[in-house]
């Protein structure tokens, strides 16, 4: 399946060049639909039952069922951050211990198991539910040299969604809107061995209730798919 993805990485790019690259992005998403759009020459509706019918693995709400299919899913995510930048240089962590700084990181290593689950109760309605188990671990170091490491697991936040289908057309194209809401049951308290609340990125909760709503569009040709 052709997917447009759209990765910012935030240390490669200054703060001030993200406003102009998400709506360029925006831009080109946009055409890209309106091009592709004219040659989705293909009999009949967007259907699932194709290899290309779900998107790539880290694609959240990208499709929806049938009244009555089910779907558990299981997902596996790992990311490993290891260096720092100020600005677009890369600096070590020892010149980073200066004033009121006390500890630096040196490195992050973060896992995340995410089980979810799909049922359609009308062919225009498809619930959905994700439950993520994330576990952080961070490598420090403070002055003289010494090390300190730290590290926090358990259940994230709980997202739900509702996801309604809004049109399909016999050229292989579809569109759903995806109503969804993330619930706090994730722990923002986490603590280190020595009794100290740990960082905003170790923390696994966002403590705040959080609404979402995005709009899928899909397409299919005889022999390729795309979506955004």
């Amino acid at each position: 399946m052709l997917w447009l993805v759209f990765v910012l990485i935030r240390r490669m790019v200054s703060s001030s060049n993200l406003l102009f690259i998400m709506k360029l992005f925006t831009a080109i998403t946009l055409i890209s639909i309106l091009i592709f759009s004219t040659l989705s020459a293909h009999e009949g509706r967007w259907t699932a039952a194709r290899p290309d019918g779900h998107g790539p693995i880290s694609v959240m709400g990208d499709h929806m069922h049938a009244i009555g299919e089910w779907m558990v899913s299981y997902r596996y995510m790992t990311m490993d951050m290891e260096g720092l930048l100020k600005g677009s240089n890369s600096v070590t962590a020892s010149s980073q211990l200066t004033g009121m700084t006390t500890m630096v990181p040196t490195k992050m290593t973060m896992d995340m198991h995410m089980f979810g689950t799909m049922y359609a109760i009308s062919d225009k309605w498809t619930l959905m539910a994700m439950l993520n188990y994330l576990e952080n671990d961070m490598d420090m170091i403070m002055p003289m040299n010494m090390s300190m490491n730290m590290g926090s697991s358990g259940i994230c936040d709980l997202k739900v969604a509702g996801l309604y289908d809004l049109a399909q057309w016999d050229s292989g194209r579809r569109m759903h809107l995806n109503l969804g809401l993330s619930l706090p049951t994730g722990s923002i308290d986490e603590k280190h061995t020595n009794g100290n609340t740990l960082g905003y990125p170790m923390q696994l909760g966002s403590g705040t209730y959080d609404f979402h709503l995005t709009v899928t569009y899909l397409a299919q040709t005889d022999y390729y798919s795309y979506g955004t």
